[in-house]
């Protein structure tokens, strides 16, 4: 079955769905491995839950993407902002697949016979995908190429995914390697990360365990060893993105438009660091076409030493500011630059420079790539009318951003599924690795599937408080000022909220001019209309005594505010967290959320102007419950009852009493209270419920027992 043909029969065979959808289509050379995973999500998913036929839908692409010897083209599908009201996306589509049909054509017209090779699916591959294989695939591989012993090897063969520093982000198949912590802490980390499933762990001596440690005389040259091997083998092209805000943004953004065009590999989370980095290109799959690595400048000269193992074929800097700039005190933003501009001189010979033509240091950044003498081309990206990358327009909603850019001679329209300014300015980096590339711009299409990375404008709808609906964004992972001012940039833009409250905390490492750059934040502040700013930490109170006709409040430390926040929070508020992640503005976070498992992550068609006004009546006190029966302990009743109570974001605590009941008290909305009673009159699996008695609670209220829900025994 032709894919083209595939894809116009999506269009017959769901006519009443066709315009929730774009279709990018993307050609792939016979030498790149599909990512097939992506594939999946987005097309079986996206359409699986319109209409209810995802597994029929899998099956057909798994039959068209995979077919032996012609897995040539892929079909990703995702869903349209203007999909109810915007009929003329059919055309869009309609035209995407001439295009296809011809470049088909071309791209099968010209292809040697037998030059398209088909999908191996080995043993390992099936078990652990195509893209996270790398070049030394098991263990024993590994220690082996190092001349290391492998200590407490029982299991054979033991396959490798990847190999990381970060103890907290192992995944199932990786090899950890505590070289970034403290000696005293390497033996708990090690054996958390095998618990999360790392198949070995790297030593340099002092760790043991019931597990396979490869053991080799410095951790640092074994990374070293595996990165430069990795990399001389790695066919693919590598991206390496630095700056100083938006690096880790822009990376996730070109990774996922990339892995439209190929399978891509690309940095977890933004583990940056040096060893980090020798750790991600040591893990480079040999079969990707694309690599995206973070780079981090944290002294002069940190760019070029990873730079230098990363050896990108594409450079891009995202902003040349103020951004950890206590450790450049001396030189200032001179300083910066030229430890940013590393990066060009560490370039595979030739490659190329994406660059913002807005930035202020734009000239000097294009001098300095002249200078490494590496650089062959610099694309340039912004508002010029020069620029390879121009930005024609941009609709910035409250939830996303509608964009339309020239790429050379090409006009591209795509959607952004976050809202923001600077989102839309990085997406246009994004398109200029494409060019780079060679990737199609039809990939920039994908950005409407664009979710941030943890605690970068990430948007939830919390209810801290009963019956008080709100959206939070959080932002707090990082501060300077640049990336102060684009959040408030967001936040100006939501006019329909009832309250707009930004949560300030300081922003650290700018240096000696730290409270210039914190006063020079109130006017900007009051511009974008605040309503409430709350402060965190003694250089944001300076902020809050400089602003004017806005109320504050000042905290100490996160400690402190995380135990009020709540209480200073009104039904449809929209409150924005931002600070330096060394501030712990988590704790003020998870204090607005009530738990983990009360968070619900938004996707960009979801605001708080849309939320109906909560009408329930409440309770104006806790409600007692006290359940009993044939079975009511000992069949983990309080943990099912406090998974319920947290899931909808009931207070209140639940215990064991002596004569065998169970005692709960909720505190929460009338409907709400309905629901709980409900499911608790049925109880989990092994209970037998007979009996259920309700009553005000009549104690006095200890704020601890209600900041979450609680089991507790007596």
């Amino acid at each position: 079955m032709d894919i083209v043909l595939f894809a116009r029969s999506l269009l017959q065979d769901y006519p009443a769905h066709r315009s929730l959808f774009s279709i990018g289509l993307f050609v792939f050379n016979g030498k790149t491995c599909i990512n097939t995973n992506v594939l999946m999500y987005n097309a079986s998913g996206v359409l699986g839950m319109k209409t209810g036929k995802t597994a029929g839908l899998r099956r057909n692409l798994a039959t068209v993407i995979q077919r032996d010897g012609k897995a040539v083209f892929a079909v990703v599908l995702n869903a349209a902002d203007k999909a109810e009201r915007d009929n003329t996306m059919v055309k869009t589509i309609e035209h995407a697949l001439d295009r296809l049909q011809q470049e088909n054509s071309k791209v099968l017209s010209g292809a040697p016979k037998g030059s398209v090779p088909s999908v191996k699916h080995l043993e390992e591959e099936k078990t652990m995908g195509l893209q996270t294989r790398p070049l030394l695939g098991t263990v024993e591989g590994i220690a082996e190429f190092l001349g290391a012993k492998i200590i407490r090897n029982e299991s054979g063969q033991l396959l490798v995914s990847r190999i990381i520093t970060s103890a907290a982000n192992v995944n199932p198949g990786d090899i950890y390697v505590p070289i970034s912590v403290e000696e005293s802490r390497r033996q708990a980390l090690a054996e958390r990360a095998v618990e999360r499933g790392a198949v070995a762990v790297m030593s340099s001596g002092n760790i043991e365990g019931d597990f396979p440690i490869i053991e080799v005389p410095r951790m640092d040259h074994a990374l070293r060893e595996l990165a430069t091997l990795a990399r001389s083998e790695f066919k693919g092209k590598v991206v390496g993105v630095t700056g100083s805000v938006g690096k880790t943004t822009t990376k996730d953004m070109i990774a996922l438009v990339l892995s439209y065009c190929g399978a891509t590999n690309h940095t977890t989370g933004n583990l940056n660091a040096g060893n980090a980095n020798l750790a991600a290109v040591a893990s480079l799959p040999i079969n990707a076409a694309y690599s995206v690595l973070e780079i981090a400048m944290m002294d002069q000269g940190a760019v070029r030493r990873k730079s230098a193992v990363v050896k990108p074929d594409v450079a891009v800097i995202t902003s040349i500011g103020l951004s950890h700039g206590s450790h450049h005190a001396e030189g200032g933003a001179d300083s910066i630059l030229i430890g940013k501009t590393e990066i060009f001189f560490e370039l595979a010979h030739g490659g190329t420079a994406v660059l913002p033509s807005g930035d202020a240091r734009y000239e000097q950044m294009v001098a300095r790539a002249s200078e490494s003498g590496r650089v062959g081309r610099i694309i340039s990206c912004g508002k010029r009318d020069s620029d390879d990358v121009r930005l024609l327009d941009a609709k910035l909603r409250p939830t996303c951003s509608e964009v339309t850019v020239m790429i050379g001679d090409t006009r591209v329209d795509y959607l952004i599924g976050q809202p923001g300014a600077h989102f839309v300015m990085n997406s246009l980096l994004v398109a200029g690795v494409l060019l780079a590339v060679g990737g199609s711009s039809l990939a920039l299409a994908g950005l409407t599937a664009y979710t941030p990375t943890a605690r970068r404008v990430e948007r939830f709808r919390a209810i801290p408080k009963d019956g008080c609906t709100i959206e939070l964004i959080d932002d707090a992972y990082n501060a300077a000022p640049d990336s102060v001012v684009a959040l408030l940039e967001l936040l100006k833009l939501r006019e329909k909220v009832k309250r707009k409250i930004l949560v300030l905390g300081d922003m650290l490492e700018l240096g000696p001019d730290e409270v210039r750059h914190h006063l020079e934040l109130a006017p900007k502040i009051e511009d974008a209309g605040i309503d409430l700013l709350i402060t965190v930490g003694p250089k944001a109170a300076m902020v809050a005594d400089a602003v004017k006709n806005i109320e504050t409040v000042k905290f100490q430390d996160a400690k402190t505010a995380a135990k009020k926040i709540r209480f200073l929070l009104q039904d449809r508020d929209l409150i924005a967290v931002k600070g330096s992640n060394g501030m712990s503005l988590v704790t003020v976070v998870m204090a607005i959320l009530g738990s983990r498992d009360a968070r619900v992550r938004q996707d960009y068609r979801w605001s708080i102007e849309v939320e109906p006004a909560n009408t329930s009546q409440f309770p104006t006190h806790p409600i007692r419950v006290v359940v009993s029966g044939n079975k009511v302990q000992g069949v983990g009743y309080r943990v099912w009852l406090q998974r319920e109570a947290r899931a909808r974001a009931v207070q209140g605590f639940v215990r064991n009493r002596s004569d065998g009941a169970v005692e709960a008290v909720l505190f929460c909305a009338q409907t709400t209270l309905d629901e709980m009673l409900t499911l608790m009159r049925q109880g989990p699996g092994k209970a037998d419920v007979t009996k259920l008695v309700t009553e005000n609670w009549t104690r006095k209220l200890k704020d601890k027992d209600f900041l979450r829900y609680k089991a507790v025994s007596v």
